[in-house]
């Protein structure tokens, strides 16, 4: 073992090869560094802070490498189920290939099947579109000229709260309770698809809550806003196998501009039309007429006429 500290070495007795296999050797075992002097070589030990590591730090070699990247989406060696003759051709495709093909095939769905589908197909249906609005708003004007008519002529009156579901419920419900017990304009004999009866009209007929409400805003001459409210129930029967049988709409103008500050009863025109559920005639029944007895009193109608009484199971 060689002794650590300062030696010297003899330039003359060794050649300049056989010298450099000397000192390999002296650092490889020592860790010593070469001091040069005027006489010579001179090894000295390298102090612990100056100690060269043994291992150098890993160099990121892929900065020089031209292979190509390794493929992390391939499956992985142990799977619970056989690979497919599918999934084994997809892993064999090189990456790049991948790209292409689905770069393709996005353009090719874009061009061939989403190009063609939206001129063949928007245009009808945004022409069809405009056509069917178009209609609709006609129809609904149509309906609300004829409602604006027929309140000219009405001697039907509602008196209550504006809005009040229940009060509202309640004044149709009774209107056409007396309808049906008159038969009036034949209203009777048209839903009566059967002579047996098990119900009388007060428990035979229910109206469903408001379903929709719609509003028309005129100018009168006098340079006043006039408004109509038409709302519409569902007039359900018992005895009907059906269920629902009609619906019913009813239509409000009030008789005189009201005042905000007023929150008393309002009187208001009224409206009162039955449209059978299946009708291919478009037939339907107008009631604008007050009802032959006084319910302000009593919430049920009795109604004890001779010409009017019927026997019910």
């Amino acid at each position: 073992m060689l002794r650590l500290g300062i030696q010297r070495l003899s330039l003359s007795q060794q050649t300049p090869r056989s010298l450099n296999t000397s000192v390999r050797k002296l650092l490889a075992s020592n860790y010593s560094t070469i001091i040069s002097k005027p006489h010579g070589y001179q090894i000295a030990p390298i102090q612990p802070h100056s100690i060269i590591p043994s291992r150098l730090p890993p160099i990121n070699k892929r900065s020089f490498s031209t292979s190509p990247l390794t493929n992390f989406t391939r499956p992985p060696r142990f799977q619970s189920r056989p690979p497919t003759t599918f999934s084994l051709i997809w892993h064999l495709i090189p990456d790049g290939l991948k790209m292409i093909l689905a770069i393709m095939g996005t353009a090719s769905f874009i061009l061939f099947i989403a190009a063609p589908l939206i001129v063949i197909v928007l245009p009808p249906l945004a022409v069809g579109g405009y056509f069917a609005m178009k209609y609709w708003l006609k129809k609904r004007r149509g309906d609300m000229d004829s409602k604006w008519r027929n309140l000219l002529n009405t001697h039907l009156t509602y008196e209550g709260a504006d809005f009040d579901q229940i009060q509202l419920k309640n004044f149709t419900l009774e209107r056409l309770i007396d309808a049906f017990e008159t038969n009036e304009n034949g209203i009777t004999e048209f839903f009566n698809d059967s002579k047996e009866q098990h119900h009388s009209f007060h428990s035979r007929f229910e109206l469903t809550g408001i379903e929709t409400i719609d509003q028309d805003f005129r100018i009168s001459k006098m340079g006043i806003q006039e408004t109509i409210s038409v709302l519409s129930f569902g007039l359900k029967d018992k005895d009907s196998r059906m269920g629902r049988i009609a619906t019913v709409i009813l239509t409000l103008r009030p008789k005189q501009i009201r005042n905000l500050l007023d929150q008393g009863p309002l009187q208001q025109d009224a409206i009162i039309e039955i449209k059978p559920l299946f009708n291919a005639f478009g037939k339907s029944f107008i009631l604008n007429t007050n009802s032959e007895f006084d319910s302000k009193h009593s919430p049920e109608i009795i109604d004890v006429r001779p010409h009017n009484t019927r026997r019910y199971k």
